[in-house]
């Protein structure tokens, strides 16, 4: 098994383990709660992407000057660090900005339990795909990296 075949199993089992995640912990919330978090998922994508490229350049000058010349065999390790710099810096955000509007959301708006239940599952699929646009263009550099 090569380098790029592991990296790709590890995002597609950390892109499944969010899906279940939240699957399992939003589900008993009702759709205002996971409306809500959804909503959290695409500002925290939108605040941690600085924050992953400025990882990603930082982790990469690091590993640059540590390993000193340029060996072909080190090439994933950089995109290896970049995939764990942008799924920590997406949890950490999500993390704050859910605080944060769990402080001021203190309403919750009821709905009927059919359309609580499927709406749901439709702002998990939300966050999901959030987070699966957001890890996508390390995937795709992985993938080009073959």
């Amino acid at each position: 098994m090569n380098v790029t075949t592991v990296l790709t199993i590890i995002h597609w089992i950390g892109v499944g383990f969010i899906f279940l995640w939240f699957l399992g912990s939003c589900m008993k919330d009702g759709m205002w709660n996971n409306g809500v978090r959804c909503f959290n998922a695409f500002v925290a994508a939108m605040v941690s992407f600085p924050l992953t490229i400025a990882l990603g350049f930082l982790i990469g000058l690091i590993i640059g000057l540590a390993s000193g010349p340029p060996d072909p065999a080190n090439i994933y390790l950089p995109l290896a660090m970049g995939m764990a710099a942008s799924w920590i810096a997406f949890l950490v955000c999500f993390a704050i900005v859910q605080a944060i509007t769990d402080r001021l959301s203190q309403l919750k708006v009821a709905f009927h339990p059919v359309a609580n239940g499927i709406g749901s599952f439709i702002f998990i699929c939300g966050i999901t795909f959030v987070l699966f646009s957001y890890t996508l263009p390390i995937y795709g550099l992985v993938q080009l990296s073959r």
